[in-house]
């Protein structure tokens, strides 16, 4: 009874216990990329129909928008158009979306500032005449 009761607990504590993470799977965060090393998921690499497998094992409902990050260096552009339609819609994923690193920049100016909200000029009103008029 003991030893059963030391198994248990030595079970626990070493982190045998398999805890399911939590996938975002939006615009924001991609779960499949394609770059020039291959196609990876979730930063592993990985064959087209692994990755589908890895969709079915996390629960992405076939509903859900499936965003493909494609590398702005990839040049194999056809493999995408193969995943998507061999690979992807034959497992129920309909709803899939090409899309890019999002790129923004910006910096200080120096010279005026706004200060406060400008006004657009006022637009003339325009006035439609009855029938009778």
């Amino acid at each position: 009874m003991v030893a059963g009761t030391m198994a248990y607990v030595c079970i626990l504590s070493c982190g045998c216990t398999t805890a399911s993470k939590d996938l975002a799977y939006d615009g924001a965060h991609p779960l499949i990329r394609f770059s020039n090393n291959g196609m990876l998921f979730s930063d592993e690499l990985v064959t087209p129909a692994r990755a589908v497998e890895l969709l079915e094992e996390n629960h992405i409902p076939h509903d859900a928008t499936i965003h493909l990050l494609v590398d702005d260096d990839y040049t194999d552009r056809r493999s995408t158009w193969v995943f998507q339609h061999n690979y992807l819609a034959r497992a129920g994923y309909n709803r899939s979306v090409l899309v890019t690193k999002r790129k923004a920049t910006s910096k200080v100016v120096e010279g005026s500032q706004a200060t406060g909200v400008q006004k657009s000029p006022a637009k003339p009103k325009i006035r439609y005449k009855k029938a009778n008029e």
